[in-house]
């Protein structure tokens, strides 16, 4: 075969495999280098595989969807995804958390929260609801990279109390914010890719492109750019009192405006919503004008719409 014809099918093959990886995000200890990330051991998908804290690669064991309200890694078993799992749905401090048949168990439901006061302003929390225990109870876990055994490499994640410390703080890394909608499917974007303050943020066909991809990082969700090295952030609404506030793109500073939290449920909506806090206004696609071929995000108040149901991948 001629050099060039081979070349070509390669080229084609990689394209074809770049066609058929989808998008997920890393989940990421907010630490300095070197990076570790929430990881599947050696890639297996048997349910009860150990999930540890490893050296960051991107590799499909580090990839995860958020969908209703679950962490879901890689594989499948009987037709079912697979999550993030607290064994034996326990709420004991040191529980360890592997990769399960996802089953919309308690142990399985995770919020990502930001620390809004004390000397960890800034961090983010995965809390978990392990012991069937949910919000205010004693069983609130958070995921915690440090405590468990060395397994495979890696130190194998648990649940302890909440003490929103360095090995509980975490970043959702190059994730696309997508309406749970059937296709096509709209995620979160940044108009046109312009970093100016004030750019509008819309609802828009899901490209995989740099004005698609966002940081969670200490409650706050990062976009493309940045000004006198600050990034820019998704940018809501202060209060309660200015629900149907236009979302846009402006430099993080860390106001109540820029404050998100990721939940599983809201006025029983059945997938993850984006609530402001303290406003307590949710991420809508519905109600803003038309921009950019999108229409604009606003901030309304929380109703389990379809409009406001999003998944993180």
């Amino acid at each position: 075969m001629k050099p060039y014809r081979t070349f070509l099918l390669l080229a084609l093959s990689f394209l074809l495999i770049r066609a058929n990886q989808g998008h997920a995000s890393q989940l990421q200890l907010s630490s300095n280098a070197p990076y570790l990330c929430a990881a599947v051991e050696g890639g297996d998908t048997a349910n009860g595989t150990p999930v540890l804290a490893y050296s960051c690669s991107g590799s499909f064991g580090q990839q995860w969807n958020y969908v209703n309200g679950q962490l879901q890694g890689i594989g499948t078993a009987n037709g079912e995804s697979m999550c993030l799992d607290v064994q034996g749905n326990s709420g004991v401090s040191g529980t360890l958390v592997d990769l399960y048949q996802c089953n919309g168990g308690l142990n399985q439901q995770w919020w990502i929260l930001p620390v809004i006061a004390g000397p960890n302003k800034g961090h983010a929390v995965v809390m978990a609801f392990g012991g069937g225990v949910g919000p205010g109870g004693t069983s609130v876990v958070c995921l915690d990279s440090s405590g468990g055994p060395s397994v495979g490499g890696g130190t194998q994640l648990v649940t302890n109390d909440c003490t929103n410390g360095g090995s509980q703080n975490w970043i959702m890394r190059r994730m696309e914010i997508e309406q749970n909608t059937s296709a096509p499917h709209f995620c979160v974007a940044d108009e046109a890719s312009k970093t100016a303050n004030g750019t509008p943020v819309i609802a828009y066909s899901c490209s995989g492109a740099f004005n698609d991809e966002w940081n969670l990082n200490g409650g706050q969700i990062e976009g493309i750019g940045s000004e006198n090295g600050t990034s820019k952030c998704l940018t809501g609404a202060d209060s309660s009192s200015e629900a149907g506030t236009l979302v846009t793109l402006s430099n993080c500073n860390g106001s109540p405006s820029q404050h998100w939290w990721v939940v599983n449920s809201v006025s029983g909506s059945p997938n993850g919503v984006i609530m402001g806090y303290p406003s307590g206004l949710c991420l809508d696609s519905s109600g803003g004008p038309k921009v950019g071929g999108g229409t604009q995000l606003a901030v309304n108040e929380c109703n389990g719409a379809t409009s406001q149901n999003w998944n993180l991948h």
